[in-house]
């Protein structure tokens, strides 16, 4: 996975099973299926918790912050797809947003015979890896997609909202406004926030502050630097700013989120 400050890029698809299932709070443009076959994990998408035990996962939309954490070792499946990969549902994704991310496959048995497949005989080393990982995918998405609500987002406003997401992945360490937006993109201030709150339930500026936490937390976890020159780097601006928005988020200090980083590395 490729880093570009808050925002993440990843490789055209991607599967992993894993015993400890954890990554930080990160954003990147691509869905993501999270699904637990054994053992117990926390998903956490923008500020909402959500227990994954057997049989349980999540679907994450793109541009949303999400990260997750082990509460019972087991094994743990994270896959990663760009909408290019899927023909038949890419335009109805991109003009949908879930009610809720949560799916329940723990009566399906057709589901978790393909996932034990995946877990079992699946040759990620084989020159075949991407064709057979599409078609993994395609068939885990035309479950997920009809035992999953949506909300319906008109074709005009999609196209608008791909274009304020645009800006705010590449301006967020600038100071970012509704009415700066309007501007830029010829509308009115009205019509961003309505169109952006629909897709996102949420405001510009707390997106904007998701971004900039993700940094953050990339930052911490990766590098050297004190707090003080990770919120100027990040976008917050000053320390008094990263701390609100981690007290938010985590319910914890940017030094406490170190510690526990660096004690889950020791």
């Amino acid at each position: 996975m490729e880093s570009n400050g808050g925002f993440y890029m990843v490789e055209p698809s991607s599967c992993r099973f894993t015993e400890n299932l954890y990554k930080y709070p990160h954003i990147h443009g691509d869905y993501e299926l999270i699904f637990c076959v054994s053992g117990q994990a926390k998903a956490f998408i923008e500020k909402e918790q959500y227990v994954l035990t057997s049989g349980k996962g999540v679907f994450v939309f793109p541009n949303q912050l999400h990260f997750y954490e082990t509460v019972e070792k087991g094994e743990f499946g994270v896959i990663v797809f760009k909408p290019e990969i899927l023909p038949t549902f890419k335009k109805k994704l991109s003009r949908r947003v879930a009610a809720s991310p949560y799916f329940d496959f723990s009566s399906d048995k057709e589901i978790l015979s393909l996932i034990e497949n995946m877990r079992t005989s699946y040759d990620y080393q084989s020159d075949k890896y991407l064709l057979k990982l599409t078609g993994y995918i395609n068939f885990l998405i035309y479950y997920v997609y009809y035992k999953m609500d949506f909300l319906s987002i008109p074709h005009k406003d999609a196209a608008l909202f791909e274009e304020i997401i645009e800006y705010c992945n590449k301006h967020y360490k600038d100071s970012v406004s509704v009415t700066a937006l309007a501007k830029e993109l010829a509308t009115n201030s009205n019509r961003i926030s309505r169109v952006f709150n629909t897709n996102m339930k949420m405001g510009i500026p707390q997106y904007v502050e998701s971004l900039r936490f993700s940094d953050a937390c990339h930052l911490l976890e990766m590098t050297d630097y004190t707090v003080a020159k990770i919120s100027e780097e990040s976008g917050f601006g000053s320390i008094r700013s990263m701390n609100r928005a981690f007290e938010s988020f985590l319910g914890i200090t940017p030094k406490d989120y170190k510690k526990k980083m660096t004690d889950r590395k020791d």
